[in-house]
């Protein structure tokens, strides 16, 4: 049983839909952060994460690590810390800059819009999320094993306003079984 209302599709979903002619379905797509995708984050070594530049161009990175990735901290409200890239990473560049001081960005109003897909690949199963950023910080680069490695830690705090379940990958990106 479900206590949200369907969510409407976006315009261009329908245009698709329409032109593909694809039947009728209601849109998967929940308003909050459900609990499939709670699961799934504390489950998953890698999650892409994705915003847009200051010229509205889309980027994205993977963060990795190990298992829990990412946690829920409050009612949609989740945080992920792993391992980036320690230069060159736009995303980093756009969220945190390019700075890794440890010093937490915060962000000001609503907060920048990210996107995110949590996958595993053993089980190939995915979950899919939007939100915005609420606060990050890029691990200090004091840290000489990490200096060596190319990596850095990051942590952000990201409040989800859609998520869209737990699936099965198309077997095309069955990577093995």
């Amino acid at each position: 049983m479900s206590f949200f209302r369907a969510m409407d599709w976006h315009e261009g979903e329908e245009v698709m839909h329409k032109r593909l002619r694809v039947p009728p379905l209601d849109n998967p797509t929940v308003p909050t952060l459900s609990q499939q995708a709670v699961s799934m984050l504390q489950r998953a070594p890698l999650i892409a994460i994705g915003t847009l530049d200051a010229d509205s161009n889309p980027w994205t990175t993977i963060i990795g690590g190990e298992s829990p990735l990412s946690q829920p901290l409050a009612r949609d409200i989740i945080g992920i810390k792993g391992s980036v890239a320690a230069r060159h990473d736009p995303v980093i560049e756009i969220l945190l800059g390019n700075e890794a001081t440890g010093e937490v960005v915060r962000e000001e109003g609503s907060g920048r819009m990210i996107g995110g897909l949590a996958i595993d690949l053993q089980t190939r199963k995915r979950v899919k999320l939007y939100g915005r950023m609420v606060a990050g910080a890029l691990g200090s680069k004091d840290d000489d094993e990490q200096a060596s490695s190319g990596q850095t830690d990051v942590q952000l705090v990201a409040r989800i306003e859609q998520t869209l379940g737990e699936h099965d990958m198309p077997h095309y990106l069955n990577f093995g079984s």
